[in-house]
Order: C-alpha cells, then structure tokens, then sequence
C-alpha cells in the first residue's frame, strides 16, 4: 500500500534540499548549460568581428577606415567592438568552432555564478530563492543561445559589477569594486554595453547616497570608468559622440529593438514575471522597509526590458540580484494564506525539479559527447554559394543583404566587397543603407535606380525571398550564374569563370583570403 506520510516526507527532504546555497548555485547552472549545449546558432555579426580581428593581427593596430564594403561609408570607421573581435579571432584561429562554444558557455556560467553570489551575499535569508533564480535566468538565457555575440561581455562585467557591489556594501570589501574603472576600460573597447554599465554604476552610486550609505568609493569609480572612453583607438571626444549616436539613432527594421509589446509571447511571460515581483514590492512599501538600490535598479532594468526586446535579459539579471527579497515576501505572503495549498505546490515542484535536474544532467553528459554539439550551425548562411564565388576565380563588387553581409565579407574579402551587413550604425551612412535596400527590388522605380546606382558585380539572394517579379525586373545584362536550394547569385560578367570542382562543403570556414 502506498504510504502517504512516507511519500510526503521525502518531498519535504527534497524541498530542504533545494533551499541550500549549493543547490541555489548548482541547480541554475545546470539549466544554462542545458539551455545552451547543443544549440549553436553562427550570429550574423559574428564573422565581421572575426574580420576586425584578422585585421588588427595583419595590420598590428586598429584600422580607422573599413577595406570591407564598396557602398558609401562614414569618414571614419569606429568600431565599439573591436577587441571582442580580436578575441574571437584568436579563439577560432586556436581552437575553431569548438572554441567559440566552449567561450559562450564560460561566460555564461561565470555570468550566473557571480549573480548567484551576489543574490546569496545581498539577501542571505529569502524564500523560494531557486524558483526565482532559476525562472530569471532562464528567461535570460537567449542572451547566450547565439553565437557568439559581443554582449556577452556586457553581462558578464555587469554580473561582476553586481557582485563588487553587494561585497562593499554587506562586507565593506572594496577590493572587487575598484578593479571597476578596469573592467570599464576593457568594455568599452568590446562592446556598446559600456553606456549600459556606466549608467547602472552611477545609479549604485546615487542610491547609496540617498539612503546614507557608503557612497564616495562609488562615487570615485563611476567618475574613473566615465573616461573609459579616452583608452580607446579614437579617443575621448570622437568615441563619446560615436556613442550617444549610436544610441539615439532609428532602429525601426531591427526587431531586437522593437517594444517589447510587438512579440506577444516574451511580452506575456515577461508580464508575468513582473506580476509577483510588483507584488512584493507593494508589500514591502506597505511595512516602510524601501531599498532604494534594489527598487532604482529594477526600475531602470525593466524599464528598459520593455522599451526593446534586447534589454529583457538585462532586466532578468538584474532582477536574478535585486529581486529575490520581493520574491520572497509575495511566496510567504501566499504561504500565510493558502497555507495547505502552497505547501502541496512546493512539494510538488521540488518533485518534478529533481527529475528535471536529473533529465538536464543526462542530455547535458549526452550532448557534451556528440561532435556536432561543438560546431557552429551555419545552415541558414550561404556556405555554398559563396564557397562556388571564392573559388571560382571571379572578383567584383556584391550585392548582399544585412543578415548575410557579415559572412560574405569574412570568406569573400579581398576578391569580392560588400555592399551592406550588421555594422550599419558604424560603418554606413544612411543613404548607403537605403540604397541597398531599394536594390534588392528591381521591380520598382526607386530599386532600379538603386541598383544603377550601386553598381555591382554580383547579387546575392535567398531563394524563398527572391519573387518572379524581382528576377524578371531584373536588366537583361543580369544572369544567374549560381543556384542551390538556399541561395541564387547573379552577375553582370558575360563570361563568368567557374571553379574547377565546385565545392559542396568547406574544409575550414575560418581561413580567411587575406
């Protein structure tokens, strides 16, 4: 006969088990790498800042002018990101995709570690911590899915900041917060997310002084890392105008930037997470017990999270730290009076969470064994097409769109140029960006004379994406000089030459032409 009393015992050692700080640490940990192993998606910048670093080796310093697009360019190339670049170069140069993955999951799990403890650290005593962790970090965990972006490095010296935060204010430990101004110096070479960090520095530092509490350290390391910037390649003044633009400028086609409120499914889950956190805050408000660090971060980070669809895993982290006590009071709060019925959910949950762990576990050990676990997926790009250009002899100018610009420029250069790819807000202006855009549709007055306009050799287009319309539109002069199921290229050269054996699949995708 089934024992109850025996059954109901064990859900309750589960539940202890998995209120103890190493379960708080491991159990998250777990989850990441199995949101993470296996799923390697290439990202579409990612070749372009392997290119910048190619370029910094070649060249020994950082060049002011792109060498990579033929279309109208800004006077001087800044690129915000250029030592994430000579990062990732060095790392595929060294270790290939293996080592790209290997560096997203480092990152990554080094992020939620010093989040953890940072959590640990600022609220010792909080109910429900694991659920709260382990939603937040879920939900923030597409920052990491693709690979490999330059933002990882701006929630991982965010997480840092986080936890030499919490050190100086539960310990008095100063030695992790003035490490600050060096990390500053190093994020602003790697990534734009420098602005992001800077304000949240500034916030710790006026929260601190508005609540009377040790602030001047902070004061002295927001103001250091402020002129981060003066290290850079383009100095102070040049770097901080190239950084308020980029910031400010319109970013209506790019859908990381769009409202959180056009993508129905993370605006909901979003929503509800947001729901039991407001809820503890009210409680909070109502007993006069108010941090204004952990209110002011929160505000800032959600705010944030559901201006652009971007910032929603900056909101996650934050909330992963700060969080946790609003958490907590909305659970007692249900604890008080729901009593029977939260204690049956909780022994339900630390039930299904143990089998889950233990399911993540097996196809963690499952995935980390299989070789394609550690390669970069890189079948939505050209591969093949531009794999027949590189080999076929031919050289020009080609017409590409955003997502695949990157790409073509990494394995074309210096035999073909592009015309467009991610490093729109640094490299193109405005016109230049239009312009390519109108090409692409030849049907219309205004892609025609884009096209004349640009002038190139070759075009490159998506075989789902290029209409009858679009193909008939075309000049005469223009025929297709290449086809497989994903991709078409046309060129305007009348005897196109053609590679001796046309390759079907590519030795080593990080061997560059220059």
């Amino acid at each position: 006969m089934f024992n109850v009393a025996g059954f109901e015992r064990k859900c309750d050692r589960l539940r202890q088990l998995f209120s103890v700080p190493a379960a708080v640490l491991f159990v998250p940990i777990v989850v990441i790498v199995w949101r993470l192993i296996g799923k390697s998606p290439a990202d579409p910048d990612l070749f372009a800042r392997v290119g910048m670093g190619r370029l910094v080796e070649k060249f020994g310093g950082v060049t002011l002018h792109d060498p990579f697009a033929f279309t109208e360019k800004l006077p001087m190339w800044i690129d915000h990101e250029w030592l994430s670049g000579v990062v990732f170069y060095h790392t595929v140069s060294s270790l290939g995709d293996a080592g790209l993955v290997f560096l997203k999951l480092v990152v990554a799990v080094w992020t939620c570690l010093l989040l953890i403890r940072a959590s640990l650290l600022y609220t010792p005593q909080a109910s429900a911590r694991l659920v709260w962790t382990g939603i937040c970090i879920l939900e923030a965990s597409f920052l990491w899915v693709s690979t490999l972006r330059c933002q990882v490095f701006t929630y991982f010296f965010l997480a840092l900041t986080y936890y030499a935060f919490v050190q100086y204010r539960v310990n008095a430990v100063s030695r992790y917060l003035v490490l600050i101004p060096f990390v500053s110096v190093v994020l602003v070479n790697m990534h734009g997310g420098y602005a992001l960090e800077l304000l949240v520095l500034w916030i710790l530092t006026s929260s601190s002084l508005l609540q009377g509490r040790r602030w001047k350290l902070l004061a002295v390391v927001a103001a250091l890392s402020s002129f981060a910037p003066a290290v850079t390649p383009y100095g102070f003044q040049t770097f901080t105008h190239y950084l308020v633009h980029a910031l400010t400028m319109e970013r209506s086609h790019i859908t990381e930037w769009f409202a959180l409120y056009r993508d129905p499914i993370p605006f909901v889950r979003t929503s509800l997470i947001t729901i039991p956190l407001l809820a503890g805050v009210l409680i909070t408000l109502r007993k006069r017990e108010v941090d204004l660090t952990a209110l002011g971060l929160l505000c800032f980070s959600f705010y944030c999270g559901f201006k652009h669809v971007r910032f929603v895993g900056f909101a996650m982290l934050t909330a992963t730290v700060f969080g946790v006590p609003y958490f907590g009071r909305t659970v007692e709060l249900m604890r008080a009076r729901l009593r029977s019925r939260m204690l049956m959910l909780e022994r339900s949950f630390a039930l299904v969470s143990a089998v889950l762990v233990v399911g993540m576990i097996v196809q963690i050990v499952s995935a980390s064994v299989q070789p394609k676990s550690w390669r970069l997926d890189t079948r939505s790009y050209p591969v093949k097409a531009l794999e027949w250009l590189r080999t076929s002899g031919a050289t020009g100018k080609l017409l590409v769109d955003f997502n695949n610009g990157s790409f073509a420029l990494w394995r074309l250069y210096p035999r073909f140029l592009i015309s467009m790819d991610g490093r729109y807000e640094e490299v193109y202006t405005n016109q230049a960006v239009a312009d390519v855009a109108a090409a692409f549709s030849p049907n219309t007055a205004e892609g025609r004379a884009a096209l004349y306009k640009l002038a190139p050799t070759h075009i490159l287009y998506s075989v789902s994406g290029l209409s009858q319309q679009q193909k008939s539109a075309l000049p005469s002069e223009w025929h297709e000089v290449y086809r497989d199921e994903l991709y078409v290229v046309y060129s305007i050269l009348a005897d196109h030459p053609t590679p001796s054996t046309p390759a079907q699949t590519v030795d080593n995708l990080w061997k560059p032409l220059f």
